[in-house]
């Protein structure tokens, strides 16, 4: 390995170190030279988001986009980051909408609660 080959290999290593120490990712190897190389993996990416709790909709949903987003090789690769994080950002935006809608709920189901207990509603 030539000096240049060690210097341009020297930031890849500290980002991998970086990940790997600080953040507690799981590095997967060099894939570059990898026979069906892909910028999602479909399964890893499945059993992360199952694993974090979302749904099989939202996964499935997020699947789609990001797989669309990464088959489009007229947008550089800004763009395609760009709308990814735009996908994620969406994501998080409908799971606290639908957060809402559930402490909503469950404070509704309260109120009716303490309305029959205390005999201010009767069913009849």
């Amino acid at each position: 390995m030539t000096n240049i080959d060690k210097k341009e290999r020297e930031t890849p290593n500290r980002v991998v170190a970086l990940f790997q120490n600080e953040l507690k990712y799981r590095y997967l190897g060099n894939w570059e030279e990898r026979e069906d190389n892909s910028s999602i993996e479909v399964e890893i990416l499945t059993a992360w988001l199952t694993k974090k709790g979302y749904s099989q909709n939202l996964t499935g949903k997020a699947l789609y986009e990001f797989c669309k987003v990464a088959g489009d090789q007229c947008k550089s690769l800004l763009e395609e980051q760009t709308r990814i994080a735009q996908i994620l950002s969406d994501m998080d935006a409908e799971i606290e909408a639908l957060e809402k809608k559930l402490e909503k709920y469950k404070m509704l189901k309260q109120g009716m609660m303490q309305n029959l207990l205390t005999g201010r509603v009767r069913l009849v």
